[in-house]
């Protein structure tokens, strides 16, 4: 049954939380505004009326979901201090962390590559032009291998921290890992990834 409020601002987070429960959980094409009318308690009616369109509602979800992430990756390019195998560990880490805190986007993320939807993500693809700058100046300097593309480089450091989230249950299901066990064998992958990806970016 839907109920009423007249606390605008309790609303549209119901709304937008209950949407990216059901967009995570099924996508967009899998998910109607009746479902989310449904789940949040609302009428329909007044999710047209605070987002317009199922549409303008998903691109409200990602803007929630990538908001904090993308403002942390930017406060470390605004740094910029240390060398770019610092600044690589550091996003590495940061991206890894996020996506450990919040599970639910790296499976936004995977919706988000099925359907190939670049969209209402122009803060995030600048901040990838920043970074494949920033690997570009740091293999001109002799910091970085030069053999590897840039763009090859940024999508691997991408691949390797969202897929495990992704993909993590296929693990626990061959190496037999308890819910308990977890967060050690997150702790574990990161450093893998770090001695692993690092170590390449630096030697030839």
């Amino acid at each position: 049954m839907s109920t009423r409020t007249n606390n605008p601002e309790l609303s549209q987070s119901k709304i937008l939380a209950s949407a990216q429960t059901l967009f995570i959980e099924k996508g967009f094409d899998g998910t109607s505004m009746s479902a989310i009318a449904k789940h949040s308690g609302v009428t329909q009616s007044m999710i047209h009326h605070y987002f317009g369109s199922k549409e303008a509602l998903w691109q409200a979800v990602k803007k929630l979901s990538y908001d904090e992430y993308l403002a942390y990756q930017q406060s470390l390019l605004d740094l910029d201090e240390g060398d770019i195998a610092t600044f690589t560990e550091q996003s590495i880490q940061s991206r890894f962390r996020f996506f450990q805190d919040n599970p639910q986007t790296a499976r936004l993320m995977s919706w988000l590559q099925i359907q190939e939807d670049p969209s209402g993500m122009e803060t995030g693809q600048e901040i990838g032009r920043q970074l494949l700058n920033k690997i570009r100046q740091a293999q001109e300097a002799g910091e970085l291998r030069d053999d590897v593309a840039p763009e090859n480089i940024l999508a691997m450091s991408i691949a390797l921290t969202t897929h495990w989230f992704q993909s993590r249950h296929v693990i626990e299901n061959l190496t037999g890992i308890r819910p308990e066990e977890r967060e050690t064998a997150d702790s574990a992958y990161l450093d893998a990834i770090l001695k692993v990806f690092l170590d390449g970016l630096r030697h030839m």
